[in-house]
């Protein structure tokens, strides 16, 4: 598995992302962290956007976001993107790091953040 060490976001503390894939945890770790104290977020706003984007229509958004991100679908690309959710669309369909019922989850939890005015960050 490549790399996704989050380097960018120094204040995260919690389990690596390989755990977090290998064990399908991703999504109940973002929700835990984003219900906890400022300072553990794992993503920053430009993620959570990314984010929000993809769950919201995985097929679709899958090729959007490489594109955007100038990833190319290959078997091991050259850049591991600078972007988790650049890599977590790359795999989708593939070696799914994020199952369908974390998409489905994550897709509840930013209906329900928007419901109560939390916007994306």
């Amino acid at each position: 598995m490549a790399d996704t060490t989050i380097s960018s976001i120094p204040e995260y503390s919690g389990p690596s992302m390989g755990e977090l894939f290998a064990n399908h945890k991703l999504a109940e770790t973002l929700i835990k962290c984003d219900h906890a104290e400022r300072g553990n977020e794992i993503l920053d706003a430009e993620e959570m956007a990314r984010l929000r984007r993809f769950v919201s229509n995985p097929q679709q958004e899958r090729n959007a976001l490489m594109d955007e991100l100038s990833i190319q679908d290959q078997p091991e690309p050259a850049k591991y993107y600078g972007s988790l959710v650049g890599y977590i669309a790359f795999q989708y369909g593939k070696e799914s790091v994020v199952s369908e019922d974390e998409i489905a989850r994550l897709r509840e939890w930013f209906s329900e953040r928007d419901a109560a005015g939390h916007g994306v960050a």
